[in-house]
């Protein structure tokens, strides 16, 4: 959230059920830490990434999103987007945060499952 603001209005496709929604507020570098291997289903997700560059095994069940993003938040670098079942491998250049995204914009939601493996971490 920019600084100077202190509330958030979430909207959305009003013909969709109400969802609860967790929301945490934080600086990029307390985001956890990406080990060997991640996974998850349900939601988008942020880690923090302190090596150097590193090819990544990334599987999508169906659909999904690989984002770099600069620890100061300035760069966006899409390093994987794809609407089908994926599974491949990137290279991550370094440094910063990998974001397990939507490929449909604005990118943060609902995802199906997903994982991601750093080879020779």
């Amino acid at each position: 959230m920019p600084p100077g603001y202190s509330s958030l209005h979430i909207t959305g496709d009003p013909t969709r059920k109400p969802g609860k929604w967790n929301l945490l507020i934080s600086e990029p570098s307390a985001a956890p830490e990406i080990g060997i291997e991640a996974a998850g289903v349900g939601a988008s997700r942020v880690f923090a990434y302190h090596g150097g560059p590193v090819q990544a095994s990334v599987e999508f069940e169906s659909q999904g999103c690989l984002a770099f993003y600069s620890f100061d938040g300035t760069q966006r670098r899409e390093l994987l987007s794809r609407d089908t079942k994926f599974q491949g491998s990137v290279k991550v250049p370094g440094p910063g945060l990998i974001a397990v995204q939507s490929p449909v914009a604005p990118h943060w939601g609902s995802i199906p499952p997903w994982r991601i493996t750093l080879q020779g971490k």
